[in-house]
């Protein structure tokens, strides 16, 4: 008896908890509602990004990074520090990929997966921002459908690794600023550090998240109350940010006069330049058009000067941040290489954050005022067509990428092979050209590549040698680039086209095989650079 009362009076009180506290009985059922949706997003995500991952020939930055993978770490190690292109841990992963098996699927790994895991980490930081759960999934929704994220998803670079980083950095550094736990400031400096050995452009970032977090911290309206606790907080971020330079200065002093010569050999940008370019770029590699471009612009301004929600989160001078400071140091710096689509990756989840925003707040109508039901519907159906517009036109990018929009180069060295003949040279139209043969060429025929680089000299020389001359490039016959192409044109006869949206590849040979030299200083000059072009 005791015991069936005991059970009862158990049963009863449950009951009495779930009516006094319905948020019990619905709990797991709203987690799951919760955690779905982001899921299938992210399911939805990676099967975009594995699709046809490994079907198109690798091009020069990914060769670049599939020579890294394949030497080893000691190798990495040295190519970076005198090199100026990405750090040594943007070719860890791919070295551990490529060891289990050597092919383009796995070689684009890496940056695959860390593409797929920027989907529930942009959700995570836009809930942290906003508090709102339609915005979150709103912005993982467009990320997973951006092209110009796919694209580089489907890159073997550092890049998808570079955001993921500086999303769980950003993650933590809001954490810490709300709550000011040690755990979550170490979290901001080990993610911090991670990605600054990642690429160069973690230097902008950390700056960004510097002047972020200040201005987070001064603006606060519990700093007013707590002073205290500014000065603790302030002090933080300050130390923090101060560790991160120092621990990143060995890296300084180790490449400092590489990039120190490499700047001296490009032209300057002027800050017009950087801009035009980067709206180009958004509209190269994103599908936007330039009509979308506008509509975006305008639905995102709109809707931050018309919520005070969205400027509170001051994500708009933290977009402007991560696209300025770098803007800034290429122009004082001369170094016209830096103008890339890298430029946005960084910035790209805090401005879809933004239109997301701006989407949400405009669609519930929280303007300052109650608008009529016809305004109402009418400006819900523009941002429905609006975000609908956006999507289709991305996936239709996707889809171009899909059917081959970088160059064919293991056909092209396909083609050469099977017409090779004993003592014939192949020349590279650029170093993109000569470089992507190279690899994809047979190993015997590898030694026979000459780099060659748009130098008009130095074909004239080569042409002297008296052998048939293989000329592949990526075809842009624009610009100072017409008179060497005028050139190859009169000398060369063109034998296979190979169509990609970068630019066509051509593959041209010499109209005679015993090309006669015109003087012996051309033949003089051409062993020269055989020789010298067959030891680089």
């Amino acid at each position: 008896m005791c015991q069936d009362a005991g059970i009862a009076y158990h049963c009863n009180s449950a009951c009495e908890n779930r009516q006094m506290n319905p948020a019990v009985q619905t709990s797991r059922p709203s987690v799951w509602l919760n955690v779905i949706p982001i899921v299938l997003l992210t399911l939805c995500g990676a099967a975009l990004r594995l699709y046809h991952l490994g079907t198109q020939s690798l091009w020069l930055d990914e060769i670049t990074t599939a020579f890294m993978a394949k030497k080893g770490l000691a190798t990495i190690w040295e190519f970076t520090t005198s090199d100026v292109g990405p750090l040594p841990l943007s070719y860890v992963f791919e070295w551990l990929t490529v060891k289990m098996r050597n092919t383009e699927f796995f070689i684009r790994l890496p940056a695959c997966l860390f593409g797929v895991v920027n989907i529930p980490l942009v959700y995570l930081v836009a809930y942290r921002l906003f508090q709102r759960r339609s915005v979150a999934l709103l912005t993982a929704a467009l990320l997973t459908f951006s092209a110009f994220h796919h694209y580089y998803s489907q890159e073997a670079r550092g890049y998808m690794l570079y955001m993921a980083l500086t999303l769980a950095a950003f993650y933590f550094l809001l954490r810490a600023l709300q709550d000011a736990r040690p755990a979550a400031w170490i979290g901001y400096a080990g993610f911090s550090l991670v990605q600054l050995y990642t690429t160069y452009f973690g230097v902008f970032v950390v700056a960004a998240n510097a002047a972020y977090g200040l201005l987070r911290l001064v603006l606060s309206s519990r700093s007013d109350v707590n002073p205290v606790w500014l000065k603790r907080q302030l002090l933080v971020l300050i130390s923090v940010t101060i560790i991160l330079a120092l621990l990143f200065l060995p890296w300084v002093f180790l490449s400092y006069q590489d990039y120190a010569e490499y700047g001296k050999h490009k032209r300057p940008h002027t800050i017009a330049a950087v801009g035009s370019y980067l709206f180009q770029t958004l509209h190269d590699f994103s599908g936007y058009s330039h009509l979308t471009l506008v509509l975006l612009l305008a639905i995102l301004l709109l809707g931050y000067f018309a919520s005070r929600e969205l400027r509170t989160t001051l994500l708009l001078p933290y977009g402007l941040l991560l696209l300025l400071i770098p803007a800034a140091a290429i122009y004082f710096a001369g170094i016209g290489h830096f103008l890339h689509p890298r430029f946005l990756i960084a910035a790209l989840p805090y401005w879809l954050m933004l239109f997301a925003g701006s989407i949400v707040n405009l669609w519930t109508a929280r303007l300052g005022s109650t608008p009529s039901p016809a305004r109402s519907g009418a400006i819900r159906l523009v941002l429905f067509l609006a975000v609908g517009l956006i999507l289709a036109i991305n996936l239709k990018a996707i889809a171009s990428h899909w059917q081959g929009e970088k160059q064919d180069w293991r056909s092209a060295a396909a083609y050469i092979a099977s017409h090779y003949q004993d003592g014939d040279l192949i020349v590279g139209g650029k170093n993109i050209g000569s470089v992507c043969i190279a690899y994809y060429l047979p190993p015997p025929l590898q030694k026979v590549v000459v780099y060659e680089s748009y130098n008009l000299n130095a074909m004239r020389d080569l042409y002297a040698l008296n052998r048939r001359l293989w000329y592949v490039t990526a075809y842009f016959r624009t610009g100072g680039a017409k008179p060497y192409f005028d050139w190859i044109e009169r000398h060369f006869e063109l034998l296979k086209v190979l169509p990609g949206s970068a630019g066509d590849i051509r593959i041209f040979v010499t109209r005679s095989i015993n090309a006669p030299a015109n003087t012996a200083v051309h033949t003089v000059n051409a062993r020269h650079t055989y020789a010298r072009a067959a030891g680089s």
